[in-house]
């Protein structure tokens, strides 16, 4: 690499280092800020790299990482500033545009970066695969639809508030068929090797508790089309009418009614037997 002030040949850090402080009189940090193009070897890869390809380090005598952002992080993981090309983490882009250019969190998506990186596929994909919060911080949710739906489904049969109970009386509730498509459990193993998913109708992440008034059965196709948005859009996507839609929710409606007297009902007869264990429950025709 080059000293960007005089021209000379340096072959090590340590090189700019002595050179900048004898030559120069000056501090690699004031050097890096006069010339945001100057150059700077990486300690891992051993290439040289323009200043913005690091990281600041105010404890470093050169004022930045010795380790540039791609060596410390997958390039998927990294964004160049789309107004003055310093490299980011995705994590931390947002923040730096509203620090040093002023410009809102919203805006940063929407008009500048347009994609996000989803911390957990490890894959930059555009703002529709995102569910959008009502945070103004932060605007779009840390995953994306695909990997926190499967997170939700993994979370909904480990949820300790919804037991082995519960999750029969949605099945029979349900008929044991998907909502939106209606295949059965049976047909969901043969086709999906995977059995209906008991998941939130109102997503967790925008607040919605796993209980019986806020589940719905679903196949594994559905599941991932729904993601985190509501059921009426998913429904209308799908090519669902006005009024089908509406008869689904009333439907639904019908459906939660139930499933809280059926679990009243199994309630008040563990409650009887738990009080009278040596006494049978008479059966009514």
């Amino acid at each position: 690499m080059k000293c960007e002030i005089c021209g000379t040949e340096l072959k090590s850090n340590k090189d700019l280092l002595n050179h900048l402080r004898y030559v120069h009189n000056m501090t690699p940090i004031s050097y890096f800020e006069k010339y945001p193009n100057a150059k700077k070897f990486c300690s891992k890869c051993k290439r040289a790299l323009p200043i913005t390809n690091f990281l600041s380090d105010k404890s470093n005598n050169y004022g930045y990482r010795t380790h540039c952002i791609e060596c410390m992080k997958p390039k998927g993981a990294n964004r160049a500033c789309p107004i003055c090309n310093r490299i980011f983490k995705w994590s931390a882009i947002v923040n730096h545009m509203k620090v040093k250019h002023g410009i809102r969190p919203v805006d940063a998506y929407n008009i500048y970066l347009k994609e996000k990186y989803c911390p957990k596929c490890k894959k930059v994909k555009s703002l529709d695969h995102f569910a959008r919060l009502q945070d103004p911080e932060k605007v779009y949710f840390s995953w994306c639809n695909e990997c926190n739906t499967k997170r939700n489904i993994e979370r909904s049969l480990s949820d300790k508030e919804f037991d082995l109970i519960q999750y029969l009386i949605v099945r029979l509730a349900f008929h044991d068929r998907c909502f939106i498509c209606g295949i059965s459990h049976c047909d969901s193993l043969k086709k999906y090797k995977e059995t209906l998913h008991v998941d939130h109708l109102h997503a967790f992440n925008r607040g919605g508790v796993l209980s019986l008034n806020n589940v719905i059965l679903l196949c594994r196709t559905c599941n991932l089309k729904k993601g985190t948005k509501e059921l009426g859009l998913v429904l209308s996507e799908l090519g669902f009418t006005e009024l089908e839609i509406q008869k689904k929710f009333t439907e639904l409606s019908e459906i939660y009614k139930w499933m809280e007297l059926e679990l009243e009902r199994v309630l008040k007869r563990s409650i009887y037997k738990f009080k009278n264990p040596n006494k049978t429950v008479q059966r009514t025709r």
